[in-house]
């Protein structure tokens, strides 16, 4: 079990190539950004909507790509991310690239009950790593148990890494429907008083910071789960 807080910002794709990718890289505390994650995520409910405080059941494919050999040039690596944020097939032709060394693939069965205070998510998460013939047969399982499909979501993620001493904080620059977002997310352990108002959770003070250092305006998250965005 964990306790997460988190939020989403949008980027414009203008401003990701003139703007806020250069101010990643410039930024002291940046490490490294060459592990580019598809998530093929579905989502079932025994609920006819995802409320304040929805409680749905995750199943997730992660095609993960380790230590991508990124373009020298800022151009270059530029063009290969918005590339990876706008194909429509969702960086399947670069699977087999020579640009990748090292692949992985995992599966996950994540119940997730979210809470949404002031565009923030507070959530319990319980997440199990499955294999991969128990994620081809779950659907009928969770047919028999009450349980219909939700929505669907196709996820490109590029993990960024910054230099904190705390390494339970996550930042991913994400696109779903080609939308790009960056992610922010403090995770921590069962016994991490996360249910209190966001405003006073140090982590999000943290998280907002960043975004403010690459540019990015905390009070611009978009407050709407992936549900509604997907559907616009």
């Amino acid at each position: 079990m964990g306790k997460e807080v988190e939020f989403k910002i949008p980027i414009s794709l203008e401003n990701f190539g003139n703007n806020v990718l250069g101010k990643i890289e410039s930024n002291p505390k940046f490490v490294r950004m060459n592990d580019i994650t598809f998530k093929r995520d579905a989502y079932f409910s025994s609920a006819n909507d995802f409320t304040n405080d929805g409680k749905v059941i995750r199943l997730r494919k992660d095609a993960v790509h380790h230590n991508v050999i990124l373009p020298e040039t800022f151009d270059a690596r530029r063009d290969l991310f918005i590339k990876q944020f706008t194909t429509s097939n969702y960086g399947v032709d670069l699977k087999h690239s020579d640009i990748y060394s090292d692949f992985d693939l995992h599966f996950y069965l994540t119940r997730k009950i979210k809470r949404v205070v002031d565009g923030n998510e507070i959530n319990d998460e319980y997440e199990t790593e499955i294999a991969d013939d128990v994620y081809d047969n779950i659907y009928d399982c969770f047919s028999g148990l009450g349980h219909k499909p939700y929505f669907r979501k196709i996820k490109t993620a590029v993990n960024v890494v910054f230099d904190q001493d705390d390494p339970k904080y996550h930042y991913e620059l994400v696109s779903v429907n080609r939308l790009i977002y960056l992610e922010c997310e403090y995770v921590g352990n069962k016994f991490d008083n996360l249910k209190l108002t966001p405003l006073a959770v140090p982590p999000l003070a943290i998280m907002e910071k960043m975004c403010s250092e690459i540019g990015l305006d905390p009070s611009n998250k978009d407050v709407r789960p992936w549900k509604d965005i997907i559907k616009q």
